[in-house]
C-alpha cells in the first residue's frame, strides 16, 4: 500500500499521533530537568537556612518529586493512547505481510511498556532521596 493510498483524515489522524508522541517524549526529558534543577535549588537553599527551616525544603523536595511523577505518568498515559491510535491505523490500513514484515503495530511487551517511563519516575525518586540526604547533611 502507498501512503498517498491512505485516506486523507486517517493520514492526518496519523500525523497528529507521531506529532504528540514526539512533544510527550521531549515534555518527559523537560519534566526531568527541572525536577533536577528544583533538588539542586532546593539543596543550594539549604546553605542559609538552619535546621528547623530544612523540614520545609525536605517537604518542597517530596512536593517536587511527587509533581513531576504525576506529570510522567500523565504523559504516559497520553503517549499510549496515542500509540494505540497509530497501532489501529498499521491493522487497518495495511496488509498483514506489510505489517509481519515491517513488524508495525507490534504490541510492545509489558516490561518495554512499563520499563521507560518506571525508569523515569524511579530516577525522581532516588534524587528526591538524595536530595533529601543533601539537605539534612548541609
Amino acid at each position: 500500500m502507498q501512503l498517498d493510498e491512505i485516506p486523507q483524515r486517517i493520514a492526518l489522524i496519523f500525523q497528529d499521533a507521531v506529532d504528540n508522541i514526539r512533544f510527550f517524549k521531549r515534555q518527559q526529558w523537560t519534566v526531568m530537568m527541572f525536577t533536577a534543577t528544583a533538588f539542586g535549588a532546593l539543596y543550594a537553599a539549604a546553605a542559609v537556612f538552619d535546621g528547623a527551616s530544612k523540614l520545609l525544603l525536605v517537604v518542597a523536595t517530596v512536593a517536587v518529586a511527587l509533581l513531576a511523577a504525576s506529570f510522567l505518568n500523565s504523559y504516559r498515559a497520553s503517549l499510549a493512547k496515542f500509540r494505540a491510535r497509530i497501532r489501529w491505523i498499521y491493522e487497518h490500513h495495511f496488509p498483514y505481510q506489510e505489517r509481519q514484515g515491517l513488524g508495525l503495530g507490534k504490541e510492545k511487551s509489558h516490561a518495554n511498556k512499563v520499563g521507560y517511563n518506571s525508569s523515569l519516575i524511579s530516577l525522581v525518586f532516588v534524587g528526591m532521596a538524595l536530595a533529601i540526604v543533601a539537605i539534612v547533611l548541609a
